[in-house]
């Protein structure tokens, strides 16, 4: 590979981009499975485990009480929306929606909807068109999953993750649309945290409240996210083994060919020195050997100049995990001929396939 030239990043002859990607194509991720020669599957797991946590900074973070507090109950037509709020941590507490069918009984097998930057947070997830904006995101990416979920027999809970919906930083106030990542991270970094580890805290605590709501199966559990809620999905599943099934829509891909060359385009995404450990195909890896579906669209401007090229290989790093966990049947990859969109063709039927008894 050449001298990448600020030219060539796409920069102005002062930009840093140029040194940052020459930075990345130096690097060979050290915690990448199969470095460290006679390591099982499961030894590199648990050693790539206790690094990222580190790395993202979740180890700083503790628990308190949950003490959930139901502050409405709507008649949603095929199913019943609660608001419920939950304290993660000290300081900080998290509204969600909770998606219950009218079908069935309970306890219902419970699908984590995660959201990403565009919709204005949990009300895209849940189908809740709150604002004429949220109406038009959830038509352009298809992003009421949670609500399709919920009709299909699964109890659904819709968080806000810290930074947008109710959760947005006082800046951002005024466009429900806005997210709050670079405020977070500004905030986060001194204290030896990322925008990512609060996120996938609150999602852990999500699924402690799961085991505590008598309606939620939660031996029977998946979390399933698309854009930005893909890359929490990702990163709860690496780190919590308690979910039993995990959808990633949008959002696995090579990182320093996405984004037009940038390689952390967020500041939600980053945390020091991720990428010399690991990319996300080895994030991925963290999941075997419970059931991946990975969603892309063909079109995705966000997998890069080399669309599908920047993906497969991210979905060979993971196989090679559960390959060798004798699992490679419970990594899928399903590509559909959209864009930035989440596709509910594969979802659903892949959620009844892995959480029916």
């Amino acid at each position: 590979m050449g001298t990448v030239t600020n030219e060539t990043a796409g920069g102005g002859d002062f930009s840093a981009r140029a040194f940052f990607l020459e930075r990345f194509a130096e690097l060979e991720p050290d915690l990448r499975f199969g470095a460290v020669p006679e390591e099982t599957a499961a030894q590199w797991q648990k050693r790539t485990r206790g690094v990222l946590s580190s790395v993202i900074g979740l180890r700083r973070l503790s628990p308190v009480s949950l003490s959930p507090k139901t502050t409405e109950r709507v008649d949603a037509g095929t199913h019943w929306r609660e608001r419920v709020v939950l304290q993660t941590g000290p300081g900080r507490r998290m509204p969600i929606y909770v998606l219950i069918p009218k079908t069935g009984e309970p306890p219902y097998p419970t699908v984590i909807a995660v959201h990403g930057h565009a919709g204005g947070g949990k009300a895209a997830t849940a189908g809740v068109e709150a604002t004429p904006e949220t109406a038009e995101a959830i038509r352009r990416g298809n992003l009421a999953f949670g609500r399709a979920c919920c009709e299909e027999g699964f109890l659904v809970l819709c968080p806000d993750a810290q930074g947008f919906g109710e959760r947005q930083e006082p800046e951002a106030a005024g466009d429900p649309m806005a997210g709050s990542c670079q405020i977070l991270a500004n905030m986060a970094l001194p204290f030896g945290l990322t925008v990512l580890s609060l996120w996938v805290w609150d999602l852990k605590r999500l699924i402690d409240y799961a085991a505590l709501r008598p309606t939620c199966d939660s031996t029977r559990l998946a979390c399933a996210g698309f854009g930005a809620g893909g890359y929490q999905c990702l990163f709860l599943a690496a780190l919590d083994t308690r979910g039993h099934a995990s959808i990633v829509s949008g959002c696995l891909r090579g990182a320093r060919a996405a984004s037009g060359g940038q390689p952390t385009p967020c500041a939600c995404a980053g945390a020091p020195a991720l990428w010399e450990h690991m990319d996300l195909g080895d994030v991925a890896g963290l999941i075997a050997p419970r059931p991946l579906l990975v969603q892309t669209g063909r079109n995705d401007p966000r997998n890069g100049p080399a669309g599908l090229d920047n993906v497969t290989p991210q979905l060979a790093l993971a196989g090679r995990v559960y390959q060798a966990l004798d699992a490679a049947h419970r990594l899928e990859h399903a590509i559909h001929e959209g864009g930035h969109v989440w596709d509910n063709a594969r979802a659903l039927p892949f959620l009844h396939e892995a959480l029916e008894r």
